[in-house]
């Protein structure tokens, strides 16, 4: 079973401390597994949104998670998203992508795009003292599982077997970094493209495209905007407002256009290189441009024409 994790914000960064690491290969997967929960909620690991920690026991067989295949075995230990790497903290069992199995005390660290994994030690103790009460007594028994493993690393370091370092997996920079970070690309449908395992620049453009004019359509507006060029807005940072500007536009974008009529059963063409795509419906044409931002790429601008 899971239990979804009441760490958000600053919380969940908490402090995840890699010992030692060894390559890993990754494949893309498509299972449609799901885990239940401790109010008897199911939910996919591939639903898993950035800032969760996701807590499960007792797991076994195939799930899709961050773009990638992953194979249970007897599984207790936590899964989490940061905003620019998915992780599985192995407690019991193991957890197997490819030919590489973490087993207690190691971690599968899954990048997004598909790009090639790695899996390392992490410090177990400095891992459960970022833990609330209420995360504690939520799941008791995987919280004793950690304890466990933190018991066995205190032993190895104490036979100098290994060193803990401060790298901390779930917020690489600083805990503001992250946060900051997670503004730009944090939402659900940002999260979602680059986890999906895709690596091709057109098929993420293609996929950008097509689920930012969907969002025209239905008129969701907090799609539209997590979609949209953060540059004009705050860049690398939309915290303190700057996000509310964005979902203002993406609002007066919507409401601008019948973007049904416009867009309507017309598949968009890539036109260059360069991140241009468009639609042509009969007499009218419609331009989207697209800017890479960091590791994605967002919609910098709309043209219609007749």
């Amino acid at each position: 079973m899971a239990n979804r994790s009441l760490f958000r914000g600053l919380t969940a960064i908490g402090v995840l401390t890699v010992l030692s690491g060894l390559p890993l290969s990754a494949f893309a997967g498509q299972t449609s597994a799901a885990v239940k929960t401790n109010t008897g909620e199911t939910i996919s690991l591939k639903s898993t949104r950035t800032g969760d920690q996701t807590f499960i026991q007792n797991l076994d067989g195939a799930h899709d998670f961050a773009g990638n295949e992953v194979a249970f075995s007897g599984f207790s230990g936590a899964f989490g998203m940061a905003s620019d790497m998915a992780y599985i903290l192995v407690a019991k069992g193991t957890a197997s992508i490819g030919s590489q199995k973490a087993k207690p005390g190691e971690v599968l660290i899954l990048p997004p795009y598909g790009r090639r994994g790695s899996k390392q030690r992490y410090d177990a103790k400095r891992f459960i003292q970022a833990w609330s009460e209420e995360a504690i007594d939520a799941n008791r028994d995987v919280y004793a599982r950690f304890q466990r493993v933190a018991k066995k690393q205190r032993m190895a370091m104490f036979f100098g077997r290994y060193e803990s370092t401060s790298f901390n997996v779930a917020a690489p920079g600083s805990s503001s970094q992250e946060l900051a970070r997670r503004s730009v690309v944090g939402a659900d449908v940002v999260t979602e493209i680059r986890f999906s395992g895709a690596r091709e620049p057109s098929d993420i453009e293609r996929t950008v495209v097509d689920k930012f004019t969907s969002a025209l359509v239905a008129e969701d507006a907090q799609t539209v905007a997590s979609l949209m060029d953060p540059t004009p807005f705050g860049g690398a940072d939309l915290r303190g407002g700057a996000d509310g500007a964005r979902l203002l536009t993406a609002h007066q974008l919507i409401s601008s256009q019948n973007w049904s009529q416009r867009f309507g059963d017309v598949a968009p063409t890539r036109v260059s290189e360069n991140g241009n795509w468009q639609f042509v419906n009969g007499k009218t044409r419609t331009l989207l441009s697209l800017r890479p931002v960091g590791d994605f790429v967002f919609i910098q601008s709309i043209n219609t024409g007749a």
